[in-house]
């Protein structure tokens, strides 16, 4: 942990006026942690998923420093108002102009209650938001889908059928889970005969898309 102290001199002038030097903007408390700090702290909690109390104790047993609870709160919330305008703009792309976007939804519990984090996402953006409910009400409060016309890409659970302006692609990869399923509760030849093609289709594609060497 690297500490720097910041000084401003204060001058007084053969007139009797005083004069104070200005700290940087960057400069608000008498105590403060730095960007470097705040991002790591941000990023433990918020990528990492690591709970708040266990990334007071991550700090402390890197740095010798233990953060306080707050402090963390403190900077994921300016963190998130940093990046609102650009999940803005994210959201904006999603609903006009991709022509592919994948949906999905997953639980998670906040303050001890069940909610549930809505992912829309392409192969070079994600838009994250979580909300108390799960299905039509959600995914309207959202409003990406609902205006969306290109083809989105789900596991075809029912609320995200509700939507005719935009096509609809399922998700292989939840293909893949079912299959499996099957393939362990009703053992059938053709169930790992399914999968493999699947899988020899998504490397066919794959291989097509590469860039054409003459």
């Amino acid at each position: 942990m690297e500490v720097t102290e910041h000084r401003v001199a204060v001058k007084q002038c053969t007139c009797g006026q005083e004069n104070k030097g200005e700290f940087s903007q960057h400069v608000t408390q008498p105590v403060q942690y730095g960007p470097e700090v705040k991002a790591q702290a941000v990023y433990l909690n918020q990528y990492q998923m690591i709970p708040l109390e266990r990334v007071s104790e991550t700090f402390e047993a890197l740095y010798g420093q233990r953060l306080a609870e707050g402090t963390i709160v403190e900077a994921c919330q300016a963190a998130a108002e940093r990046v609102a305008s650009v999940n803005q703009a994210v959201k904006k792309y999603f609903t006009k102009l991709a022509d592919v976007v994948h949906f999905d939804e997953t639980g998670l519990r906040i303050e001890g209650k069940l909610h549930w984090l809505h992912v829309a996402c392409t192969s070079l953006l994600t838009y994250y938001e979580v909300n108390a409910k799960r299905g039509q009400e959600a995914i309207d409060t959202i409003g990406i889908l609902p205006g969306f016309g290109g083809t989105a890409v789900h596991d075809v659970w029912k609320p995200y059928l509700a939507y005719d302006k935009a096509q609809y692609g399922l998700c292989n990869e939840h293909h893949l889970r079912e299959l499996e399923f099957i393939g362990e509760r009703y053992p059938h030849d053709w169930v790992k005969k399914f999968g493999d093609l699947l899988m020899e289709i998504k490397t066919a594609v794959d291989f097509a898309k590469l860039p054409c060497i003459v």
